[in-house]
């Protein structure tokens, strides 16, 4: 909710000036979070587009290294981001959230990442499961098609 309160404001405030952002995306993940649906009906009400991963934005990161729709799940204490952690740092030791500078050790690999995002959403839908898959490609796609403008 705080992802898409914030979004709403940077849209009133653009709005204060005269302007208006051709677009604004809210970037967040399901894990656990109780409020997931709400924030997401909330931001499209808002006319927000969304960003959404599954259980967590580090899938989107996995998906440079492999493609996979292994569901993750909660075991004990440890969420299903945590195991989708676990996961990505099989390819990434160091891997830690927040990475400075994540483009940069990325963008070789956003390609595959790319195509591997379209065939997990495509069998997400098939499936009726999202878990795991991401919308974090949408984003990319547009900023892509920004820069070539």
């Amino acid at each position: 909710m705080k992802v898409v309160d914030e979004g709403k404001r940077l849209q009133r405030e653009e709005s204060n000036y005269g302007e208006k952002f051709d677009k604004v995306y809210c970037v967040f993940d399901r894990d656990e979070h109780d409020l997931f649906k709400k924030a997401s009906s909330l931001a499209k009400q808002n006319n927000m587009h969304l960003a959404r991963s599954w259980p967590c934005f580090e899938y989107w990161i996995l998906l440079h290294y492999c493609f996979s729709r292994r569901p993750y799940v909660r075991v004990q204490d440890r969420s299903p981001a945590d195991h989708c952690m676990r996961e990505l740092r099989n390819y990434w030791k160091d891997y830690a959230k927040a990475e400075i500078e994540i483009f940069g050790k990325l963008n070789a690999m956003m390609a595959f990442a790319m195509k591997n995002a379209k065939k997990a959403e495509k069998d997400a839908r098939a499936t009726q499961n999202r878990n795991p898959s991401t919308e974090v490609h949408k984003l990319v796609t547009y900023l892509e098609k920004l820069t070539k403008n």
